[in-house]
């Protein structure tokens, strides 16, 4: 396959410098303010180290309850860090960093196994995605080395949703989600969802057939659920000092309004301390209204891919994603309603919230891109429209209104074969066809907005007699199986029957279709099929 063109591999180099700046940013702070000083709760592990030492901490030390946490696997690394650092507090901020940016480079398997378009524009969202995923709004998590269990169950969340797009067996994929699933919820209050929001991905697009032969599989998903919730709440006590739970159902105005401040946090700069100090209830107002847009929108995404089925498995890892940071808020608000609403700004949450809007970055374009790709209007209003501005002059380019392609075709293209080729013409039937290949507009560092496969007449004119679009869920595929080519995004492919053609031999080209110029170029590759033969490369 050929590579990309110079101009395109410049474009995602650039890309990807912009997308990690965010997070080579936050590394600087995070060096520049970190300080050697235990804060707050961090001064229990005391006692850690002390039977350490004496080698008398034992595994219920470690599994048992901390406020509302059973946090033993961030103990874990709280422990065997500290006795190798001589607890540097400075070492626990760079594991918080480095569990966000698994987080971070999952984010990016995620979308480069299931968006479309450029690589270009994938990176450009990525680079999106970091700016909230390293965002100094959660800085409180970035500076305090305990935070470290906010920042485990979305990082096991996120691998599992890889690991549910990837190409391993499903007995390999259960396994080894319901072990991050086990971990997430041994670090963190909210935990728990892990096993909730991973099961309908590892079970979505299945059929009746194939769920029955997940069956056991699903069972043991089930039990290995039902037995880490029995054991987080066995002897659960609840935390003094704390509000009732019920608070939230006494209150509801109160509780939406901490749910939505929850949600609308990660998008708005307002402090705890500012709120009280300074802002007013202006902070209250803006976080509120960001978070009933976000989640507004995020419920009219999903009923949009209910609507286009062909979406739901690519979309679902991100809904998902949003629906955990959603799950977070719930938890939270029937936790900590009572407090007040102003503790909705705590800045720590930030990190379980902020997944909501970097799931509708991904799932907004998606949603786009279907909606451009199919239209909205019937295919006879559309043309009857399209006539009409065609005459107004204003469409441009104007409809294309002869099926000779000379007629479109781009003059002096460079390098044509960089636009792609027509790789085969394959015998699917007596006298049905297949035509497959890749095609690109370099200049674009995109797909080919459609590909023209032509047949050549006597006189030397190349008739257009099909139309073939670059399949976004090929491409999903490819991306997974062959990484990085340009057919990995732009893979076309289409069927024709060779007796409706009135020529024999019948000589096949393709051309790759700018639809915001108008123009085609050929693609690298003829073919030569006998009517009554098998086809020959020419």
């Amino acid at each position: 396959m050929k590579s990309l063109p110079p101009f395109s591999k410049l474009t995602c180099a650039l890309a990807v410098s912009l997308a990690i700046i965010p997070g080579g940013l936050l590394l600087i702070l995070i060096l520049k303010y970190g300080v050697d000083i235990p804060y707050w709760d961090e001064w229990q592990y005391v006692s850690f180290f002390e039977k350490f030492s004496q080698g008398t901490l034992s595994l219920s030390d470690l599994f048992a309850q901390q406020n509302e946490y059973r946090q033993f696997f961030p103990n874990l690394i709280f422990v065997g860090l500290g006795w190798l650092t001589k607890w540097d507090k400075r070492y626990e901020l760079l594991v918080s960093f480095a569990l966000a940016c698994l987080v971070s480079f999952n984010i990016y398997r995620l979308g480069r196994l299931t968006m479309g378009g450029s690589p270009t524009r994938r990176l450009m969202i990525y680079f999106l995605a970091n700016l909230l995923i390293f965002s100094p709004v959660q800085y409180v998590n970035w500076l305090l080395g305990m935070q470290i269990i906010y920042f485990m169950p979305i990082a096991c969340l996120t691998t599992c949703l890889v690991i549910a797009y990837s190409q391993l067996g499903a007995r390999a994929k259960f396994l080894s989600c319901m072990c991050l699933a086990t971990v997430s919820t041994f670090s963190s209050a909210n935990g728990i969802l892990c096993w909730l929001v991973v099961l309908p991905l590892l079970t979505c697009p299945d059929s009746r057939e194939k769920l029955t032969n997940k069956r056991w599989l699903i069972l043991a998903w089930i039990v290995g659920f039902v037995v880490s919730a029995a054991l987080y709440f066995n002897g659960y006590q609840k935390t003094l000092g704390h509000p009732s739970l019920s608070d939230s159902l006494i209150h509801p105005v109160k509780a939406l309004e901490y749910f939505l401040i929850l949600l609308g946090k990660a998008l708005e700069p307002g402090d705890m301390i500012l709120l009280k100090q300074q802002f007013g209830t202006g902070h209250k107002i803006i976080a509120t209204a960001t978070g009933l847009t976000v989640a507004a929108l995020f419920i009219v995404s999903a009923l949009c891919i209910r609507r286009h089925m062909r979406l739901a498995h690519r979309a679902a890892g991100w809904l998902m994603l949003g629906t955990y940071s959603i799950m977070t808020a719930v938890l939270v608000t029937v936790g900590r309603t009572g407090f007040g609403v102003e503790y909705a700004f705590t800045p720590r949450y930030t990190t379980f919230t902020l997944y909501l809007p970097i799931a509708l970055v991904h799932l907004l374009p998606m949603i786009l891109e279907r909606h451009v790709a199919e239209g909205r209007l019937p295919g006879k209003t559309k043309m009857l429209l399209a006539n009409g501005l065609d005459g107004l002059k204003f469409l441009r380019p104007g409809l294309i209104k002869s099926n000779r392609v000379q007629d479109i075709a781009a003059a002096g293209a460079q390098n044509p074969e960089s636009y792609g080729s027509l790789d085969s013409v394959i015998q699917t039937g007596e006298d049905g066809y297949t035509a497959s290949g890749w095609a690109v507009l370099p200049q674009r560092g995109d797909a080919a907005d459609a590909i023209l496969l032509t047949y050549d007449r006597a006189d030397g004119d190349s008739v257009i007699f099909a139309l073939a679009d670059t399949g976004a869920e090929r491409g999903v595929v490819a991306r997974v199986l062959r990484r990085g080519s340009p057919s990995d995004y732009a893979g076309w492919r289409k069927s024709f029957a060779v007796n409706d053609l009135p020529t024999n031999p019948v000589i096949i080209t393709a051309w790759a279709f700018d639809a915001r110029t108008g123009k085609a170029v050929q693609l690298d590759g003829t073919h030569v099929i006998q009517k009554t033969s098998t086809p020959k490369v020419r």
